[in-house]
């Protein structure tokens, strides 16, 4: 045995050529390492990223849905109550067809005028209903419109389409009475 207690065992390690090359390797292994950490946590980062804005823009066409759904309830409301006002409109003209003694003659021509007058005034307000400004509101180009509001509008346009129809029928009615008193 040696009395030397530092003896080294292998020569090559205390080589200073050795020892750089190693040391150089250790070095570039563990830039290696690093460089794969920060790619990793940036394709985490990223990759929440895009998931977080696909959530959002998720949510945020939810409430676009939410919000022409409620605003078409409101529009149909709004057709209902013209519908149900010209169905008495309509009732009262077929009062005025069963009307036939000269006693009621005033009364009929009254009640002729005055369903001409609720006809005219249901016209109007059919009139200030825009289906499409009701669903999208001020963003009414096609470009930001989706397919479901467009569904919708149509669905509300053909609604509106059938009342003034009907509305062009009761005054049709109208008339005919109003020519048979004359």
């Amino acid at each position: 045995m040696s009395s030397n207690h530092f003896e080294v065992h292998n020569k090559d390690f205390w080589d200073p050529f050795q020892l750089s090359n190693s040391l150089f390797r250790q070095a570039r292994s563990s830039m290696n390492t690093g460089r794969w950490a920060y790619g990793v946590a940036l394709l985490m980062v990223l990759g929440a990223g895009v998931g977080y804005y696909h959530v959002i823009e998720e949510d945020k066409q939810v409430k676009q849905r939410k919000r022409a759904k409620a605003a078409e309830r409101h529009t149909l409301r709004q057709l209902q109550q013209i519908n149900d006002d010209r169905q008495a409109i309509e009732k009262d003209i077929e009062e005025i067809s069963s009307l036939q003694s000269d006693l009621d003659q005033r009364r009929r021509e009254f009640l002729l005028a005055k369903s001409n007058e609720l006809l005219l005034r249901l016209l109007e307000r059919l009139d200030a209903i825009r289906p499409q400004h009701a669903i999208v509101g001020d963003r009414s180009d096609d470009r930001s419109m989706s397919d479901y509001e467009a569904l919708l509008i149509e669905g509300l346009k053909e609604k509106k389409k059938r009342l003034i129809k009907r509305i062009q029928q009761d005054f049709g009615r109208v008339d005919a009475l109003s020519q048979c008193t004359e």
